[in-house]
């Protein structure tokens, strides 16, 4: 397995996407997830009303959203893609992330047909992609994709 040292912390470690993350360029961060965590939280220190506009405004665009979901419709999906990642098929052993397919920044939903349920790395990594653009961008980053899901355009098929 190949490993990188984090130009902040100096540690050794994997080079995959649970230590780093894979930009959409194709190339790894310098910076391991850990660090880049603590980025985020030195910045949240000495600014955080810009991150709370931010936060507010994601709040706000996902209220403002059609649709809702619950623990039933958690449990629908859940079935549907048979307890794994939607995207690289890990399984989540009952727990995972709802993630938006279309995303609620690009102006997708609350409805359950927008929904699915995503491993964390995926969710993370998938940002404001849409589906289609997401598992592009993994198949040329070389990253596993699940085998019983195509994109055409923004429709999703699955044979699940």
């Amino acid at each position: 397995m190949e490993m990188r040292t984090c130009r902040k912390c100096l540690e050794e470690k994997p080079l995959t996407t649970d230590y780093y993350n894979l930009l959409s360029t194709g190339y790894w961060r310098g910076n391991c997830k850990v660090c880049m965590a603590a980025n985020t939280k030195r910045l949240y220190d000495e600014d955080p009303q810009k991150v709370i506009d931010r936060v507010s405004k994601y709040k706000q665009q996902k209220s403002a959203a059609a649709g809702s979901y619950d623990d039933l419709d958690i449990a629908y999906l859940r079935k549907k893609v048979d307890d794994r990642c939607f995207y690289c098929g890990v399984a989540l052993n009952g727990g995972g992330e709802v993630d938006h397919k279309i995303p609620i920044s690009r102006g997708g939903n609350n409805l359950r047909s927008n929904l699915t349920l995503a491993c964390r790395t995926c969710n993370r990594d998938k940002t404001n992609k849409t589906v289609a653009e997401f598992l592009t961008w993994r198949r040329r980053l070389g990253l596993p994709v699940r085998k019983d899901v195509t994109s055409t355009s923004n429709r999703v098929r699955a044979g699940f």
